[in-house]
């Protein structure tokens, strides 16, 4: 408690004081900011707008062009390089998954193929064959 004097008589005395500047004695609070983000994920671009932490409305998606188009009106140096350089590593993500999917597909189309090639070789080769009476077959499990 001893030490929280001379604080007081501190602050006291400077607003006593008529030449002293003013003295801030809490934080002014600043309106809330409003914000406007465009992100770039899994390849969609989004926008959202916040006022504070406060979400205003839903994330809408943008389409490339205009994305592309608001990001070119910006002279931020650096910005379009960072922008490049990130589509073209989903470019280039994008492009490997769609080579090992048409690989999957020509496997599983040549499967296809040799099952077909197999149900038309039994049905030429192998005709129905006509089984044993039923009493025969009883008569050979029982």
């Amino acid at each position: 408690m001893a030490l929280l004097v001379p604080v007081f008589a501190y602050r006291t005395w400077r607003q006593l004081s008529a030449g002293a500047p003013a003295v801030l004695t809490g934080a002014a609070r600043l309106p809330a900011r409003l914000s406007v983000t465009l992100a770039y994920a899994n390849g969609q671009w989004l926008v959202e707008v916040r006022k504070g932490r406060a979400l205003l409305g839903t994330r809408h998606l943008v389409k490339t062009a205009e994305a592309m188009s608001m990001l070119a009106s910006l002279d931020v140096p650096g910005v379009r390089s960072s922008v490049e350089e990130a589509l073209a590593v989903d470019q280039t993500e994008a492009a490997r998954q769609a080579e090992r999917m048409r690989g999957e597909l020509a496997e599983l189309e040549a499967k296809l193929a040799g099952l077909s090639e197999m149900a038309e070789l039994s049905d030429v080769r192998l005709p129905a064959q006509p089984g044993p009476p039923p009493a025969e077959k009883a008569a050979k499990h029982g």
